[in-house]
């Protein structure tokens, strides 16, 4: 497992290396710059501010320059989201906020998907099934910023039931972290189901009914171990994607957080709060994707670390 560990650390690091780099580039490549809008000052203002920040020096430059300070842990300071503040500061700030909206969507989805995803595939083609079939096919269906400018209009501008922006109180949170985890919800339950449909007919299911066992305790202590393991390895890049921040939705419910400030770094061209926030997502990913690969790895041990797929039985 050691030897695992290590080799998937040395990947991660070539990955966001990688991404660092192509993010770099492909930004740069882009015409126009973060000084060039319709109130810029005059071309030669222009000039000194990218003398500054050293905009003008050729991009092979620029990056290396900016891989050498990475190195070193610093992101370089925004140019105009927040200026002159240190990018690792308003990761620092923002993605605590993120977390928590994150991580209750992230339990209540999980949670709830796994439930449902068993009952559906307890009963198969009935009634039952069918119900949690249409819910969770809209579910994935509807894109997340719809459903979250639904929920806003209904219960916000319609009922007047919930606070529709930021997060001053515990009723402020309702809303955000349903919007952010429904999708994720119904795409768990979509495939638990199918794993748990599969777990169903295998041999040692069939053992356990044969010794008289409850259904609740051959699903819950004996279908669900292995039937998860798909679902916890999906949960590593939607655990990453959730807690640092449903870009959307925290867009539309006015929150503060990590997603916020990227969709807010893209449109005002603010180059090194666009590669901290690309830098911090990405690994992120990657640490969620190694943790789960261990998990599901420790909860079956015919998972094979080296090859990442089953031993045979």
């Amino acid at each position: 497992m050691t030897i695992y560990i290590v080799k998937r650390i040395f990947q991660a690091i070539i990955v966001i290396l990688f991404v660092t780099c192509i993010t770099f580039i492909l930004m740069n490549l882009i015409p126009g710059g973060p000084f060039l809008s319709e109130k810029a000052p005059n071309a030669e203002v222009i000039k000194n501010l990218e003398s500054k920040y050293g905009l003008d020096k050729p991009t092979v430059v620029q990056l290396k320059n900016y891989l050498v300070d990475l190195s070193h842990g610093d992101m370089g300071i925004s140019y105009k989201i927040q200026k002159n503040r240190n990018v690792t500061d308003i990761i620092s700030e923002t993605f605590p906020i993120s977390l928590r909206v994150g991580a209750i969507a992230l339990l209540w989805s999980a949670v709830a998907g796994i439930a449902l995803g068993c009952v559906s595939a307890y009963y198969k083609d009935r009634r039952t099934d069918k119900i949690v079939n249409f819910i969770t096919s809209l579910g994935t269906a509807v894109p997340s910023f719809v459903f979250a400018t639904v929920l806003l209009i209904i219960f916000c501008v319609k009922i007047k039931l919930l606070p529709s922006v930021g997060l001053y109180s515990a009723s402020s949170y309702i809303l955000p972290c349903f919007a952010l985890g429904f999708f994720p919800m119904c795409y768990i339950a979509r495939l638990e189901r199918a794993s748990m449909a599969d777990e169903l007919f295998k041999d040692y299911i069939k053992t356990a009914k044969a010794k008289g066992l409850k259904e609740s305790r051959i699903i819950f202590k004996h279908a669900l171990k292995n039937a998860i393991i798909p679902v916890l390895s999906y949960l590593g890049p939607l655990a990453a994607g959730i807690l640092t921040g449903g870009i959307a939705v925290e867009s539309i419910f006015n929150i503060p957080g990590l997603g916020k400030y990227f969709i807010l770094s893209i449109t005002a061209r603010d180059y090194p709060l666009i590669m901290g926030t690309t830098i911090f997502f990405a690994a992120f990913i990657v640490l969620m994707t190694l943790i789960t690969d261990i998990i599901c790895a420790v909860i079956d041990p015919r998972i094979n670390f080296a090859k990442g797929s089953k031993k045979a039985a």
